[in-house]
């Protein structure tokens, strides 16, 4: 059976219905921007649970790429492995329980999220990886932080509530505290 290819295949696709000029001017400003995608589940074929979770378990996702927090704090890994391989089932209960599941890197693991990220930095000259986040439930992923990277984020299914403080740290350096501003 072949694999039907992403409907989101290109940086026009991902950003519209933003233009690819307005979304680079964004960008080269480094603004910060919240913009509704048009149509439920438009970024539905880039990713799924039962993908990802596929993924982990036949181990094309190594499980050092993977961090499981919950409350903000690490979940160590013998709460989810057996054989150092990732246990789906247990890592449901832990999602269930309000963890949350952390790939900082998925895209060099998953071919169509890499072929994407490699079509957005021919046309923007930047440095592109995919990750993603899997949450069920309250809580986050993460403690009030600051990323060093610039973020384009991509929200597949479900529903979260986001909260930006503030305008973005001017030239983050890596350890600064979050707290801090310019």
């Amino acid at each position: 059976m072949r694999k039907v290819p992403p409907a989101i295949a290109s940086l026009e696709d991902l950003v519209a219905p933003l233009t690819e000029p307005e979304f680079l001017e964004l960008l080269r400003t480094r603004s910060i921007r919240f913009h509704r995608g048009s149509g439920e589940n438009r970024y539905g074929d880039l990713l799924t649970w039962r993908s990802l979770r596929s993924m982990i378990e036949t181990g094309a996702v190594p499980a050092e790429a993977l961090r499981i927090t919950k409350e903000a704090a690490v979940i160590p890994p013998f709460f989810y492995l057996e054989n150092g391989k990732v246990n789906g089932d247990k890592l449901d209960r832990l999602l269930s329980s309000g963890a949350s599941l952390v790939i900082e890197a998925l895209s060099p693991h998953e071919p169509a999220l890499n072929a994407l990220c490699a079509s957005i930095r021919d046309r923007t000259g930047e440095t592109i990886v995919a990750g993603a986040i899997a949450t069920r439930g309250d809580g986050g992923a993460l403690a009030y932080h600051y990323d060093e990277d610039d973020l384009f984020i991509v929200q597949v299914e479900g529903s979260k509530r986001w909260r930006i403080y503030g305008p973005p740290v001017q030239n983050p350096v890596a350890g600064m505290d979050a707290s801090s501003k310019q």
